[in-house]
């Protein structure tokens, strides 16, 4: 039986897994912070980090609550052995990722390229060593024969960004980081990714709110933002689990659409 203890902690604006790329490498421009724990010298530890280039996190899935022997894993569309996947949801969940390294600052890593989410216990830091830890001609059975991933361009026209601004000044909602990711990477409907087809193009549900989007080759245009809500929930005659039903209310007076 081993114990472990984290040594620090990932800090981040992505608390929800659909805010994260499912692989390191796919987005680029993803910033965090690793900030290591006070009073065990960590900050002579990290000292001779300066100018590596990439380390490995070896960090614990702290959301994953169970494993299967079989998942869906993001790419392939049928169910794999989940050792031989990435899946959060391990027998002991427990992850590594080789991220880019930005600088230091006493205690804190900024790092880039990255698929953590903020609160993420971290166990370990090594540095990533290209010599030993680059086999670029080795297989990767069944990944082998899935096509790689297409990365999307988002665009917002002017209605829906007038529109996300609205919710981010009178609810520092912002939507926009809630889709990107999705949109960027997967903006089609798959198994319990929240995107379905509609008659004018394609909806992603983000907690009580809908985008429509539509999709031309790689680029992807979001051209409406509206509520969730049906109309019994905006009029009180259901009650929402949720706090936001006057959020709403105000939203669809303002635009009436």
């Amino acid at each position: 039986m081993f114990e472990f203890t984290p040594i620090g902690y990932v800090r981040n604006s992505q608390s929800e897994m659909y805010q994260l790329p499912f692989q390191v490498g796919l987005l680029e421009g993803m910033t965090a912070v690793v900030e290591l724990e006070e009073g065990s010298n960590y900050e002579t530890a990290l000292e001779d980090l300066v100018g590596v280039d990439r380390v490995w996190l070896i960090f614990v899935f702290h959301k994953a609550l169970n494993w299967k022997p079989k998942i869906t894993p993001p790419r392939g569309g049928q169910k794999r052995s989940v050792l031989a996947t990435r899946s959060p949801h391990r027998p002991n969940p427990i992850g590594m990722s080789a991220v880019k390294l930005l600088g230091i600052d006493g205690r804190k890593l900024i790092i880039e390229d990255h698929d953590l989410l903020d609160g993420t216990p971290v166990l370990d830091i090594k540095p990533y060593l290209p010599y030993v830890d680059s086999y670029p001609d080795a297989a990767s059975g069944w990944l082998d024969e899935v096509p790689k991933t297409e990365v999307h361009e988002v665009h917002w026209s002017s209605s829906a960004a007038v529109k996300s601004q609205w919710l981010i000044d009178n609810a520092s909602l912002d939507l926009n980081s809630l889709v990107d990711v999705s949109l960027r990477l997967k903006p089609y409907p798959e198994k319990g990714n929240r995107i379905k087809d509609l008659a004018q193009g394609r909806e992603i549900a983000v907690k009580t709110w809908r985008l429509l989007f539509t999709l031309e080759g790689k680029k992807v245009n979001i051209i409406n933002i509206y509520s969730g809500y049906t109309q019994e929930y905006l009029t009180g005659e259901k009650q929402s689990r949720w706090d936001d039903v006057s959020l709403h209310n105000n939203f669809c007076k303002v635009f009436k659409d």
